[in-house]
């Protein structure tokens, strides 16, 4: 039996397809898989990121309406956001729970943009309650542009049952990440589609596309927004309504809490002005070239090897929960 094993292991050694090793072979293949569609993704990717806005086929955002709304509006990205629709003539809402940043970031649009501002305080984790008073704040405006922003992050991976006071942590994920993008959207498509024009960006997050233990909650959230964005967008392009799904990797945020900007973590202010002009030519997008390349590489990998891929950002998020537990980082 020994002996037939061997053979059999020789003869396998030996095995060749087209001159070539069967080894080699095989990663030859699945090399020229890999290309074949990455390639072209990566051409697509500078033609929708560069090429499509610098032609003018991106969404004009002043023709959708006077107003913006903006969740989320006091840091980051959806501060960012604020200050770019500023930038272009539109007055915006700041809708988030910190009054004195709010204000600030108001008075510096007011004073930079001469555009109007207006700020409503609500904290998302108090539930359906804050709704009826965002939509007495805006039942007068013309809302062009929805910018569905705000959100929740893990504060470190951790196991599902873990989370701290994980009841109240998961509810509060839940009512922001999932309740704001669902609400608002239906506060404004109502005006949107009866002026036949409209924009609604739904900030998800690009882990929201795969598997993600150890931040099970907040993935699970973020493609809930992937999915009803992607939904919305069929049901309503008829009507003239834009809606975006934006999947953004890493930007250079507290809530990410990386402080120095990079080509891998742009700052909030780089990866908008690169996202913005996405808008009207990807209804899916992660708004910035690096993030969109690392998306269509980790799904082919995905896609080919899942249970590998899987498994390797179980790895990942196992070693950043042990030095978060042994003290090697620490949590802000």
């Amino acid at each position: 039996m020994l002996l037939l094993l061997n053979s059999w292991g020789s003869a396998i050694r030996e095995l060749t397809v087209f001159g070539l090793p069967w080894l080699e072979f095989v990663g030859l293949v699945t090399t020229v898989q890999l290309l074949v569609y990455l390639v072209p993704e990566y051409l697509i990717t500078i033609y929708k990121i560069w090429i499509a806005p610098a032609l003018g086929y991106n969404a004009d955002l002043k023709k959708m309406g006077q107003w913006a709304i903006v969740t989320g509006a006091s840091d980051g990205i959806g501060k960012a956001y604020a200050e770019e629709l500023g930038k272009i003539g539109l007055n915006v809402v700041l809708i988030s729970r910190s009054k004195d940043k709010l204000d600030r970031v108001a008075d510096g649009i007011e004073k930079s943009f001469g555009v109007k501002t207006k700020v409503v305080v609500v904290d998302f984790t108090e539930g359906i309650s804050v709704y009826k008073k965002i939509e007495e704040e805006i039942q007068d405006l013309e809302i062009g542009t929805l910018i569905n922003n705000v959100g929740m992050w893990y504060p470190f991976p951790k196991y599902f049952m873990e989370l701290p006071d994980g009841d109240q942590y998961v509810q509060d994920m839940v009512l922001t990440n999932v309740f704001p993008v669902t609400m608002l959207s239906r506060m404004v498509i109502p005006q949107m589609a009866a002026r036949r024009k409209g924009v609604i960006v739904n900030v998800g997050s690009c882990s929201g596309v795969f598997v993600g233990p150890l931040i099970s909650v907040y993935v699970a959230t973020k493609s809930y927004v992937d999915r009803l964005s992607q939904s919305l967008a069929l049901e309503y392009e008829d009507q003239g309504i834009i809606i975006q799904s934006l999947l953004p990797g890493f930007v250079a945020t507290k809530m990410s809490r990386i402080s120095v900007p990079s080509f891998v973590a742009p700052s909030p202010a780089e990866y908008v002005r690169s996202a913005i002009k996405t808008i009207g030519v990807e209804s899916r997008s992660s708004g910035y070239l690096f993030h969109r390349l690392c998306i269509r590489s980790f799904e082919t990998l995905s896609y080919y090897y899942p249970d590998l891929f899987a498994r390797f950002t179980m790895q990942i998020f196992s070693a950043l929960r042990e030095k978060e537990r042994t003290g090697s980082v620490k949590i802000d």
